[in-house]
């Protein structure tokens, strides 16, 4: 279909999203019409003559804020079953997420050719919003031991993989680290884990943002950099490891 036929058929948008909606769920169905509204917007931009963007006859799903994390209670048994797993690439990717907060996907496609030993950090070059917000993100003593082993590890089972995580997938990596089964949660559970317990660390909320790659607020925000602090994150990241650590008794 033209963009002017889809512009000219508003139903047909509110219709799709329905559809998406029972299929896939709420979630799925407003991200998809998220996409296509800020595509035809920008169609707009360089074609006024085009009718109006048909996403607004689209009455989106409710969608509530994903709270879920684990807490210091629940920590020793998620432990305890990431350790059970057979796999140790898999076991130490979920070990990986819980205690940098990294979104999956920026840290399943890590490669070692990114690995700074000598700082002791790792460049992520494309994090969720792209190569302007590449960042530097500063590992713990446990975290750069926990690589060097597995990357002694990866010789033995992919020999010469430039991934941090391999595997025999087509992309090479892991890409999608879920063991529900085996009753562990999803990533993003990791993401809001590690949030939650920096804050109970005693971090503040700036060293918080810094590490887990969030915008900082307002005017001064963006007259700071996490490259020129490094070594103050690191100071950071190495006390909520820490933290995470000693309740699992380690």
């Amino acid at each position: 279909m033209t963009l002017a036929e889809i512009g000219a058929n508003r139903a047909m948008a509110r219709d799709l999203h329905k559809k998406i909606t029972k299929e896939s769920g709420p979630y799925s169905a407003n991200h998809a019409m998220r996409a296509l509204r800020s595509t035809y917007n920008l169609a707009l931009k360089v074609d006024d003559r085009l009718p109006a963007n048909p996403v607004i006859a689209v009455i989106f799903n409710k969608e509530q804020r994903r709270r879920q994390a684990i807490s210091a209670d629940e920590l020793p048994s998620w432990w305890a079953k990431v350790q059970a797993l057979q796999n140790p690439i898999r076991r130490d990717v979920h070990l990986f997420l819980l205690l940098t907060g990294m979104r999956r996907r920026a840290a399943t496609a890590a490669r070692w050719e990114h690995m700074d030993w000598e700082k002791g950090c790792l460049f992520v070059p494309k994090p969720k919003d792209g190569e302007e917000r590449a960042f530097f993100l500063p590992l713990s003593v446990y975290l750069i031991d926990l690589l060097q082993q597995r990357r002694d590890g990866n010789e033995v089972l992919f020999p010469g993989s430039p991934w941090l995580w391999p595997a025999k997938s087509k992309d090479g990596h892991v890409t999608e680290p879920k063991e529900t089964k085996r009753g562990l949660p999803p990533p993003h559970v990791l993401r809001h884990s590690y949030a939650s317990f920096a804050k109970a660390a005693g971090l503040g909320q700036m060293n918080i943002a810094l590490l887990m790659n969030h915008k900082l607020p307002g005017v001064t925000g963006g007259y700071i950099h996490e490259t020129t602090l490094i070594e103050h994150l690191k100071g950071a990241q190495e006390r909520v490891n820490r933290y995470i650590l000693g309740i699992v008794g380690l």
